[in-house]
């Protein structure tokens, strides 16, 4: 069934408003963070959710993981075309890309969820969880990132 902006989407509770063009990133995010950490191909290559009017709407975190998004899509281009005649500053630039949007965020931001206090709000909660995912997914780039370079020393670094 479509509505006057698209299709619509069927949802549990009738009063909820979904986001097609945010489930859509979402979807992307996941496929291009599964397929690094499983080696396979991602299973789009847009860039169009990193541009710079879909950043400009998002928080810090949101701000984040959209180039997240993006580094992983940079990061399996290069891993399909071969990093060995890579040229190593395409590296340090999306590690600065990374740091830039890092120093944005509060230093607090860094900081281990502790789960302790089993009794405290599920909101809560579940912002420590996407917070630590965060965390992962940002370690993890890092490593996919310069392990390459770090496990093949005679690559040229100019």
């Amino acid at each position: 069934m479509n509505g006057p902006n698209g299709p619509v989407v069927p949802t549990i509770d009738p009063n909820t408003k979904a986001d097609r063009h945010y489930i859509w990133y979402r979807l992307v995010h996941m496929d291009r963070y599964l397929s690094l950490m499983l080696g396979l191909p991602q299973g789009s290559s847009g860039m169009g959710m990193v541009s710079e009017a879909a950043l400009s709407n998002e928080t810090p975190i949101g701000k984040l993981e959209r180039v997240q998004t993006g580094i992983a899509c940079r990061i399996l281009q290069r891993n399909e075309s071969g990093f060995l005649q890579h040229d190593y500053s395409v590296t340090r630039q999306m590690d600065a890309e990374l740091v830039k949007e890092v120093s944005a965020l509060p230093s607090h931001f860094w900081l281990i969820p502790t789960f302790i206090n089993i009794d405290r709000d599920l909101k809560v909660k579940f912002w420590d969880i996407m917070r630590l995912t965060v965390h992962l997914i940002h370690f993890n780039l890092l490593c996919q990132l310069h392990l390459p370079f770090i496990l093949c020393p005679t690559t040229d670094r100019a």
